[in-house]
């Protein structure tokens, strides 16, 4: 027989805990402390299991009701819902504990450090935390959503960060991914932002495009009284537009021994971004410059300086049909990277050039040897 209200109010305590019965495994535990306490019966597995729903009157008849439908449906399914709550408690502690801060740590110095990442990458990622950590650093990681996360990169953009706003999203949610992965969280809140901020309208660095400016700047180069290393440098970057980093690693005197030098990729970067290739080994400029009225023998006597003026008239007919871009870049293809002393020095066989937009393909065996160094660097 089903208890209603005033029955349970009517339930006095007595020397031992006594049981009164509802419906469906629902029933009422009387304490002698005085206490009424709900609770759902079931079997699952085999074995008869109880589970708390709460104590009376704070849950009252009603509600221990439709908790009671709720682990039924559970078991139905094949689920245990006593084990399921215990599971969710776990998670709920295991959120608690951890934050936005401290996961966001542990991805920065475990994973991106295991991964070997650069010193200056992990300092930007650092910086990424500091800038959210007044907004999310001590919330747990499940409790952050996605209108906290955008409060949090609103404050940037109303500085006019919007750019960084941008990157702080894209670490946020790698921390998010890592965190749910781990279990601390899941799900990432910063996936359905992506159309809520504000996109950073791309802006032009800086750049000398007047000749007569360009002119100026080079013969202050070539008056520099300053560190001889410094002097070279700056007067070997107009002839390769590479940065200071690649130029610094960069290593004229060594042979190309099948791994392409920093200078050496710029060229393939070019060539993927704007569907040019430049397969040039080892000295085989003049096919692809045209210059076929110069001989090779001819070319290699030539000063560097004299080289470059050659390769720089012979680009102007490329330009035209876009296989190299710029005089710059045509500079580029025959000053930069690896070479191969063999073909360096037995002459210049064949040129190997090709579009990479008429390349079906992968490239064959000979255009991983992407070498561009007919004229070596340190002769400039």
């Amino acid at each position: 027989m089903s208890l209603n209200v005033q029955e349970i109010k009517g339930f006095l305590p007595t020397q031992k805990p006594y049981k009164k019965a509802d419906a469906g495994g629902l029933y009422l535990l009387v304490k002698p402390n005085g206490s009424k306490l709900w609770h759902f019966k079931y079997r699952f597995g085999g074995k008869e299991k109880k589970m708390p729903l709460g104590a009376f009157p704070e849950v009252g008849l009603g509600e221990a009701r439709r908790m009671r439908d709720r682990a039924r449906l559970k078991v139905a399914d094949g689920v245990d819902p006593m084990r399921e709550r215990k599971r969710e408690k776990a998670q709920i502690k295991l959120g608690a504990e951890n934050t936005f801060e401290s996961v966001a740590k542990a991805y920065i110095d475990h994973k991106m450090v295991g991964e070997g990442r650069a010193e200056g990458t992990l300092k930007k990622a650092r910086w990424f935390l500091k800038l959210l950590k007044p907004a999310i650093g001590s919330q747990p990681l499940n409790d952050v959503d996605p209108q906290m996360m955008l409060a949090a990169l609103r404050k940037l953009e109303l500085k006019g960060n919007l750019e960084t706003a941008k990157k702080c999203r894209s670490f946020a949610s790698r921390v998010f991914r890592y965190g749910a992965a781990l279990g601390y969280c899941t799900s990432d809140p910063t996936s359905i932002l992506r159309g809520a901020l504000i996109t950073p309208k791309a802006r032009h660095y800086a750049a000398i495009l007047e000749p007569e400016k360009l002119g100026e700047l080079l013969c202050a180069i070539d008056g520099y009284e300053g560190y001889p290393v410094t002097k070279l440098a700056l007067q070997i970057t107009p002839h390769i537009f590479v940065r200071p980093g690649e130029q610094r690693h960069g290593d004229p005197n060594k042979p190309f021994a099948g791994r392409a030098s920093g200078w050496a990729r710029v060229v393939d970067y070019l060539a993927s971004k704007y569907g040019v290739l430049f397969i040039i080994s080892a000295g085989n400029h003049h096919d692809l410059l045209e210059t076929q009225d110069m001989t090779a023998s001819q070319f290699e006597a030539l000063t560097a300086d004299q080289r470059l003026r050659v390769a720089l008239r012979a680009s102007a007919a490329q330009i035209a049909t876009r296989r190299i871009l710029a005089p710059a870049e045509a500079a580029n293809a025959i000053t930069v990277g690896a070479f191969h002393d063999d073909h360096f020095n037995a002459g210049y066989p064949k040129s190997v050039s090709d579009s990479w937009s008429r390349r079906s393909r992968s490239p064959e065996p000979w255009s991983v040897r992407t070498s561009t160094a007919t004229m070596r660097v340190g002769s400039l």
